[in-house]
């Protein structure tokens, strides 16, 4: 069949049929039609609308033929897809995958040690989303995700105040679908600002969210509750006895804020139920004295302290931190947020497995330190504005021995307290000092000890070190260059390796490039300057005065 080329999608077409304009000649000489021409001209515009008309629908009906011949073509398609051919054992196993990947690891979650050893990845209700979207394509691939458990034992619901009756009914059918597998759930809720206030239908509805997954405490392993109202909490209170048999983790966070929480929890006793939880060994709490955890005798309410293994407190008082150091009898790691002073028992307490211990405090803690002995203690941080350190050095000569990883932050301990601190740690490998307290902890006098002289003559401080990291403003750039210099030089087994220091002063540039040359020594070194404006120029001199020092040296 002939074609030709269209004017106006420059496409090839085949012949056009198309009825030519009796009136062409008037066109080209656009020349006035006579009356009866014009009469003839009105009847061609009605013939040519019509035709425009019919092709239009021509047109129309032949898009909506195209449609159907395309979706006829998916479904045949889709029937010799060699998906199709695939086992439901192997589907599921495909869906498994999708869902792990889609699963999501809260934010907060890596800035804890307690919970990133878990690895807690949660999966959230959202549409078009695994595992939701297996239920979307077909009525099989629905029934395959419906008939995996392991799909739906995990639940991460976003707690406002706009979605939390729909929260309720999803939590509970959600559930339903995970068979008898352990369960992860995690609520949390964003407040909106220091003043929120939560209405009484708000705290009722988060009451019956929580009640929606008491039926399945038989099965939680791990449980966090996030910034939920206070007057929510109490919903734990109808856990039945010994109805937490698989329990592992239990995080829970009060919202900010909350002036209902005592009142609240001082007339229930929501944490009863978990006394009786075999498997608990993590628990975080960042409102312990709000909560009442501790009766104002220090004896425990709900947990049990001895088979804990991981425990981060926030809010406690010294006592608290006391007497659940001398329960915890098989922790590993406990952090410690110390806001309230209390008396303490002097009542020793040795600590044969802690590893891992994080003090930070508002409070003066020499009372603690006095009676504390921790044998095994590899890391150590401590945050205390009220440093004692007669205290801090008596608990250190009888645990430092182990220590390995020594944070200390904000701390009112001079470079003298601070030397003392360091003999008495001699395996120490990493170290980090952050002057943003009283004190100054690393100055000159700190880097010359550490200084070895020589290759073969060892410093008696720390001659394991290899990572350090200072934030601080009482150390010259000089002084830190030759004992950097030295370490890499001179470290057994070339053991110093990492240093990242943090300047609160200005630095000139030749200050800066004299440390940051020690990378070609094999040191990874980073080196970052936080000034205030119109602090000192240079470390602790201008430019010219580093060059005469460097000809005399």
């Amino acid at each position: 069949m002939a074609a030709s080329q269209c004017v106006d999608c420059g496409k090839r077409h085949p012949e056009r049929v198309l009825v030519a304009s009796p009136f062409q000649s008037l066109i080209a000489h656009q020349m006035l039609p006579t009356p009866s021409e014009t009469v003839a001209i009105h009847d061609f515009l009605r013939a040519t609308d019509a035709e425009i008309e019919r092709r239009e629908s021509d047109i129309a009906r032949l898009l909506c033929e195209v449609e159907e011949l395309r979706r006829s073509s998916h479904r045949h398609k889709a029937i010799i897809h060699p998906i199709r051919r695939l086992p439901s054992e192997i589907l599921g196993e495909i869906f498994q995958q999708l869902n792990d990947v889609e699963a999501e690891k809260p934010y907060r979650y890596g800035l804890l040690p307690e919970l990133r050893l878990l690895q807690p990845y949660m999966t959230s209700p959202r549409p078009h989303r695994a595992p939701l979207i297996f239920g979307e394509v077909c009525r099989q691939w629905r029934a395959i995700a419906l008939s995996l458990p392991s799909l739906w034992n995990s639940i991460s619901l976003d707690c406002t105040s706009a979605n939390i009756r729909r929260n309720i009914t999803l939590c509970d059918v959600w559930l339903k679908r995970s068979g008898a597998l352990p369960l992860s759930i995690r609520f949390h809720r964003q407040p909106r600002g220091l003043n929120d206030r939560v209405s009484s239908k708000e705290a009722q509805d988060h009451r019956d969210l929580i009640g929606t997954i008491l039926p399945y405490s038989h099965r939680w392993r791990f449980v966090d509750l996030e910034q939920l109202p206070a007057l929510s909490y109490d919903a734990l209170d109808q856990l039945p006895p010994e109805s937490l048999p698989r329990l592992e983790c239990l995080s829970v966070s009060y919202r900010y804020g909350d002036q209902s929480t005592s009142s609240m929890l001082s007339q229930t006793k929501p944490w009863a139920a978990f006394s009786i939880a075999p498997r608990l060994t993590y628990l975080l709490f960042d409102n312990v004295g709000g909560a009442n955890v501790m009766t104002r005798r220090g004896e425990p309410l709900g947990f049990p302290w001895s088979q804990l293994t991981h425990i981060c407190l926030e809010d406690c008082s010294l006592n608290d931190c006391h007497h659940i150091l001398s329960q915890a009898s098989t922790a590993i790691a406990c952090t410690f947020d110390v806001t309230r002073s209390s008396s303490l028992e002097p009542t020793p307490v040795s600590h044969l497995h802690l590893q891992n211990l994080k003090l930070t405090s508002a409070v003066e803690l020499r009372e603690l330190w006095d009676c504390l002995t921790c044998s095994s203690l590899s890391t150590l941080y401590v945050e205390d504005p009220q440093t004692h350190v007669h205290g801090l050095l008596e608990f250190l000569s009888r645990s430092g021995k182990t220590i390995e990883d020594f944070t200390l932050d904000s701390s009112a301990l001079d470079d003298t307290q601070s030397l003392a601190c360091l003999r008495n740690m001699p395996i120490l490998r990493r170290l980090t000092v952050e002057e943003f307290g009283t004190g100054t902890q690393f100055t000159d006098r700190v880097c010359e000890a550490l200084t070895l002289a020589s290759e073969g003559t060892m410093s008696p401080l720390v001659p394991n070190l290899e990572y350090l990291h200072l934030i601080g403003a009482s150390f010259s750039h000089r002084a830190m260059a030759r004992m950097l210099e030295s370490r890499v030089r001179f470290s057994p087994h070339s053991s110093f390796k990492t240093v990242h220091l943090v300047t609160l002063r200005n630095m000139s540039d030749s200050a800066y490039g004299k440390l940051m040359t020690l990378g070609n020594l094999g040191l990874d070194i980073k080196v970052n300057i936080e000034c205030y404006e119109g602090g000192p120029e240079g470390s602790e001199a201008s430019d010219v005065d580093e060059a005469d020092e460097d000809e005399s040296d």
